[in-house]
């Protein structure tokens, strides 16, 4: 008897929803993320990979969440919500249906998102200012990501 795997789910819209698994591309960017925001952020900011965020009756699970150190968390998930919250595309996953879900981290309080688009060499940030296409950088408050430079490190890593 085999037992199917299942990966990480969120709830929303009262449905359960299986986030998609990451492929190779997916993972290079995150790891980058994460190690480029682990060490540019001041000390009063922890950064974490596959993290329950609460928005409501929701739980979102952003692929990285940035938020303040002393944060509420109920069981293990993040109920203060996040400063930034970063969504990386993985295969069969829409630009719509990523933009949803940052406009729900958005409206719960979530000051900046981004949206990464690996394949298509795309970066996008949202917020309560609306929706912008990064040119040079992904941004909006504490950090920056150069979008040159994680390019670049995803060619290596092909």
């Amino acid at each position: 008897m085999s037992a199917a795997f299942v990966y990480h789910t969120e709830r929303i819209a009262g449905k359960e929803i299986q986030k998609p698994l990451p492929k190779k591309l997916h993972a290079i960017i995150q790891m980058y993320l994460l190690m480029l925001l682990k060490s540019s952020l001041p000390e009063e900011y922890r950064v974490l990979p596959e993290l329950n965020v609460i928005c409501g009756g929701e739980r979102i699970v952003p692929d990285i969440t940035v938020y303040q150190r002393g944060a509420k968390f109920v069981d293990g998930d993040l109920a203060d919500q996040p400063v930034l919250a970063v969504e990386i595309a993985s295969p069969k996953q829409t630009f719509s249906d990523l933009l949803a879900k940052c406009e729900r981290l958005v409206e719960a309080g979530t000051a900046m998102t981004w949206i990464i688009l690996p394949e298509k060499r795309q970066g996008w940030m949202f917020s309560g200012l609306g929706l912008e296409q990064a040119t040079e950088a992904l941004g909006g408050g504490l950090v920056e990501a150069g979008l040159a430079e994680m390019w670049d490190e995803m060619e290596r890593e092909k």
